[in-house]
């Protein structure tokens, strides 16, 4: 057994044992080589770098949701890890192609006047419908949706999207780092899938 292989079963066994920390240890262990295994086995389908970091974070949080799943004898905690994002950059894969395959018109979303009704209503309508189309390639964990929203809605106050986020214990600077984060990461999946803002 590798080194690497050692520390993500001792770090498994940590989760079991619901060790506060086990977690950012594996992330820290596991993601990066996951990411780089998927990327070398999907890219000819379409998966980019950025997709491959979301879909070893979906894999590990999904293990870290749900640590009794693996079993020790049945494979390394790579492979599995490995088979959960396989599965997952297949299905964004199918899911891009079908969404080409029928010609979906995606439409760029302008708010230049919050004051302009026709304007507003169109932008309204158009993030329904990302939200009904797409929100399930686009919304991966808690909070997503929120911010998604307010993204769509061409909010721009960092302090609404902390309010949402509940990040209000926060100071000012770490409210805007956090912030930020979400925001690009959600602007990047919109921008994967074709929906410019």
């Amino acid at each position: 057994m590798t080194d690497r292989a050692e520390q993500l079963i001792r770090a498994h066994e940590r989760l079991l044992a619901n060790d506060p920390t086990a977690s950012a240890d594996l992330f820290r262990i596991a993601q990066r080589p996951l990411a780089a295994t998927v990327y070398r086995q999907h890219r000819a389908m379409g998966i980019t770098w950025e997709d491959a970091i979301d879909l070893a974070t979906d894999a590990i949080v999904e293990h870290v949701r749900n640590p009794s799943r693996y079993d020790v004898k049945l494979s390394g905690l790579a492979t599995y890890l490995a088979m959960i994002a396989k599965g997952d950059a297949r299905n964004l894969a199918a899911s891009r192609a079908n969404s080409k395959k029928k010609h979906i018109r995606f439409v760029e979303l302008t708010v230049v006047d919050r004051n302009d009704h026709v304007e507003g209503s169109l932008s309204r309508l158009d993030a329904e419908r990302i939200m009904r189309e797409h929100g399930h390639e686009i919304i991966r964990d808690d909070g997503d949706e929120a911010v998604l929203r307010l993204f769509l809605s061409g909010e721009d106050a960092t302090e609404e999207y902390a309010r949402v986020l509940g990040l209000d214990n926060l100071d000012e600077s770490e409210q805007g780092r956090c912030v930020k984060q979400r925001r690009d990461r959600i602007e990047k999946r919109l921008q994967r899938l074709g929906l410019k803002l």
